[in-house]
């Protein structure tokens, strides 16, 4: 705010309009230059570090089901026999290469 919006006759007075119109221009100025000088590369350093530790974690979520899905597989296939046994192993195979492949392309694990 602005001293000539709150200050008394005789200050409003000496603000003419041509002043506040250069404060406001002046005013806006500075809020252009704090966005763009401090809050912008602070914005921008707050996201870089949310978006690392989320690819971070997310590698190691897709690590962990890369091994779960390959235990499963391998004790499905210890504990099961015949046909179908070979056509579960195969699925699970077949999903955990999709898997491997997606998070390759993603994050190059």
């Amino acid at each position: 705010m602005f001293i000539s919006e709150i200050a008394s006759a005789p200050v409003k007075s000496y603000f003419s309009p041509s002043k506040t119109a250069d404060l406001t221009e002046i005013r806006k100025a500075i809020e252009k230059q704090i966005i763009t000088n401090v809050l912008a590369p602070l914005l921008l350093a707050q996201k870089s570090s949310l978006q690392s530790n989320y690819d971070t974690l997310f590698t190691d979520v897709a690590k962990t089901v890369q091994e779960s899905v390959k235990v499963a597989a391998d004790q499905i296939d210890s504990s099961m026999k015949g046909q179908f046994s070979k056509k579960v192993v195969s699925v699970i195979d077949n999903s955990g290469t999709k898997l491997k492949k997606f998070s390759n392309e993603l994050f190059g694990i």
